[in-house]
């Protein structure tokens, strides 16, 4: 992989994006499994995957347009701050419900979509044009 090679912004932006990438895959399996620990109904269980999968289907277009706008770096800090921020809520399951799981799973998505996107727009000027492809691979 060349694209590792290309220095060292590259590489954090990759372990950010790789951590960040894991965290989504633990927190996806994680609340439904909260949310079971707190209603057997499956419709129920089932929502909180919906929520967390909807920003994705609604901010995707509107995600691109502020991207190109605003500073990538700072949405991605901000982004990966927010998605840290909120699930101290979820180390204390005694004083959780579900709308809050729900919204929980809603903004944490949003932040998601928000952090992809802007990481694809930030590798361009991370890395030279004969790597970019190793490192949109690698990312």
């Amino acid at each position: 992989m060349n694209a590792w090679w290309t220095g060292p912004t590259f590489r954090r932006l990759w372990l950010a994006s790789t951590s960040a990438n894991i965290g989504d895959g633990i927190g996806k399996t994680a609340l439904p499994l909260l949310v079971a620990s707190i209603c057997r109904d499956p419709i129920i269980v089932t929502g909180v995957a919906v929520f967390a999968s909807l920003p994705g289907l609604m901010f995707t277009l509107p995600f691109g347009a502020l991207i190109h706008r605003l500073a990538r770096r700072t949405l991605l800090v901000v982004a990966h701050a927010a998605r840290a921020v909120l699930l101290a809520p979820a180390v204390f399951p005694g004083h959780l419900h579900i709308a809050l799981l729900y919204g929980l799973a809603f903004v944490l998505g949003t932040a998601e979509t928000l952090a992809d996107g802007t990481a694809e727009t930030v590798v361009p000027s991370l890395v030279e044009n004969e790597h970019l492809e190793d490192a949109n691979g690698a990312l």
